[in-house]
């Protein structure tokens, strides 16, 4: 299986930059004020490969939403959809094993694990609020967080030019 998602992403990357688009250079807001793909539920933005998954699927469908969700969340929210297609997300970790044949009493294996999934964006969803940039929350600063911010942004020396970036 896992070799089947990798030449998956491997595939979506090489079309993408013969079809002349490098996804990464799009700026990344949409109406619902997200600039990452994000899942609808957990509010956590997709990391990694995912999230240039999930942007090249949003650009290439012309989604304007980008909030996106697996089925069973859809269905745990009240919502349908019918008749879509959906995009893969991965997701690996390294599960921990203790050595069958320790040397030492730390002595642990890795076991890399990968797992897909398959999620719909929230515009191919009936029966859910979708979110605007009106419904969003207004964001509070802290101001002692503001206070510090500042203060180290006047402790630096900015220099501009030179022949590298840094």
């Amino acid at each position: 299986m896992s070799n089947q998602v990798y030449q998956y992403i491997t595939d979506k990357i090489i079309e993408e930059l013969e079809r002349g688009c490098v996804p990464w250079h799009q700026p990344w807001k949409t109406p619902d004020g997200l600039n990452v793909p994000t899942n609808f539920m957990s509010k956590k933005p997709y990391r990694g490969v995912n999230t240039f998954l999930l942007a090249v699927a949003r650009m290439k469908a012309g989604y304007s939403s980008n909030y996106w969700l697996t089925f069973k969340q859809i269905q745990s929210l009240g919502g349908n959809v019918k008749g879509q297609k959906t995009e893969m997300v991965v997701f690996w970790k390294l599960l921990e094993k203790r050595a069958e044949n320790p040397t030492t009493q730390d002595e642990t294996d890795y076991i890399p694990m990968l797992r897909y999934y398959r999620v719909f964006n929230l515009d191919q969803v009936t029966g859910i609020q979708k979110p605007t940039l009106e419904n969003l929350p207004v964001f509070q600063p802290i101001n002692d967080a503001e206070t510090i911010a500042t203060k180290y942004q006047e402790q630096m020396a900015v220099n501009h030019g030179g022949s590298r970036a840094y």
